[in-house]
């Protein structure tokens, strides 16, 4: 998939780092990231505690309930990222595997699971639609009031669409207001500022 924006740069993070970049719901967590990105802070291997409650730990894994409970008809969501800072599947060692086995035990014992799924995105943001390269799990719940799915790619029009938001956000970041946007611009980015 060869869909890259070469007139977007940033200073100290890479093309694949970008590429995460891509998918933050907002403009306050998009700075949030890029700080984080060009100062080498990883959410998932400096964990801000105020934010996210470890409920569960082994010697290769720890969970806690998303703080974010962003999608829509979700009843629970769990994030389990590995405490190795890896990216990749191929990275897992065996012991880590049957660490993760135990992780989705406790759930299902702490919260008497009815169901859900288990997703874990790697690699290449633009082949899983990640926000934190850091391998992780999540555990989601339906509430049964409806649709609920898990995005691991989106199309090239959405991809494109996102890299328009990310050069607005990046121009904002970098000192333009709002106000001096474009109605073009202003109307992307409008309903995601917060």
């Amino acid at each position: 998939m060869e869909i890259q924006n070469p007139l977007l740069s940033i200073p100290g993070i890479d093309r694949m780092d970008i590429g995460s970049l891509l998918f933050v719901g907002s403009y306050k967590y998009y700075c949030l990231m890029v700080k984080n990105l060009q100062e080498g802070i990883c959410p998932f291997c400096q964990i801000d505690h105020k934010i996210n409650e470890i409920l569960y730990e082994n010697d290769s894994w720890r969970a806690w309930v998303n703080p974010v409970l962003g999608k829509k008809n979700t009843a629970l969501h769990l994030v389990i990222p590995c405490k190795r800072h890896i990216t990749h599947v191929r990275q897992l060692r065996r012991d880590e595997g049957a660490d993760l086995v135990d992780v989705f035990n406790w759930a299902d014992i702490e919260f008497e699971l009815p169901g859900g799924g288990v997703t874990m995105r790697f690699g290449d943001p633009l082949f899983n639609a990640g926000t934190i390269r850091h391998l992780h799990c999540n555990i989601q719940v339906p509430d049964g009031n409806g649709k609920l799915e898990v995005t691991l790619a989106k199309d090239k029009d959405k991809i494109l669409w996102h890299w328009k938001v990310v050069a607005i956000y990046e121009k904002m970041r970098l000192g333009t207001p709002f106000e001096s946007l474009s109605p073009e611009e202003q109307e992307l980015v409008k309903d995601r500022l917060g």
